[in-house]
């Protein structure tokens, strides 16, 4: 699981920086200024990074920690740390994807779809 997430918080990580990028470029281009997407784009984009340098960081050291210990108090306290900080990027997993959800909704408002 944890090789999985490393590749899925890199993936998140370009692509939020790309669609950060694109979005920046199409306001030059068209002379507009879409604030509300680009303030959800990039809320998305510093959750995304925060969770892969940061709670990713931590959890892989959590885990790392717990192969490596022998004593079993320690093990139960790294578990419920590690279950603390699976809640937090969890939730802010979501919050991403919900932020992601209305950015589309939004762009679509701008389609007129």
């Amino acid at each position: 699981i944890g090789a999985l997430f490393r590749n899925y918080w890199f993936l998140g990580c370009v692509t939020s920086a790309l669609s950060l990028l694109t979005l920046i470029a199409i306001s030059f281009i068209e002379g507009t200024f879409p604030a509300a997407r680009f303030y959800l784009l990039g809320f998305m984009t510093i959750l995304t990074y925060y969770l892969r340098l940061v709670d990713g960081v931590r959890a892989r050291k959590i885990k790392a920690e717990m192969k490596s210990t022998g004593d079993e108090k320690r093990i139960e306290s790294l578990s419920r740390e590690f279950r603390r900080v699976h809640v937090r990027s969890s939730a802010l997993n979501l919050a991403v994807l919900l932020s992601g959800i209305a950015v589309v909704f939004l762009t679509a408002l701008d389609l007129k779809v």
